[in-house]
């Protein structure tokens, strides 16, 4: 009737787990696989984020995360025809003076 007296814990109990000293199979297994899939998630957001990140007007200085942004010197202005760019979806054109 029950476990012996070593070890004392209720008969009846619910727990999430299913038992009260709870050691699920494959834990270690499944708490990996949840982790790469969350990094692989979280990586595809910030991709997409990347890809969808507008600069309106090129930086001052260089920016780390960002390498192909080219920063402007402070002795020119940053709204001249040569030193405007398009850095949509990522890539660095020239952007077209209006004739």
């Amino acid at each position: 009737m029950g476990p012996p007296g070593r070890y004392r814990f209720p008969k009846d109990i619910y727990a999430p787990t299913g038992q009260f000293w709870a050691n699920p199979r494959n834990w270690r297994r499944n708490t990996a696989l949840s982790i790469a899939g969350m990094a692989v998630a979280y990586m595809w957001i910030i991709k997409i984020g990347i890809d969808h990140e507008v600069v309106g007007r090129p930086p001052r200085k260089r920016v780390p995360w960002r390498p192909n942004l080219k920063p402007v010197p402070y002795g020119e202005d940053p709204w001249a025809p040569e030193n405007q760019r398009n850095y949509q979806g990522g890539q660095m054109e020239e952007a077209k003076s209006p004739e």
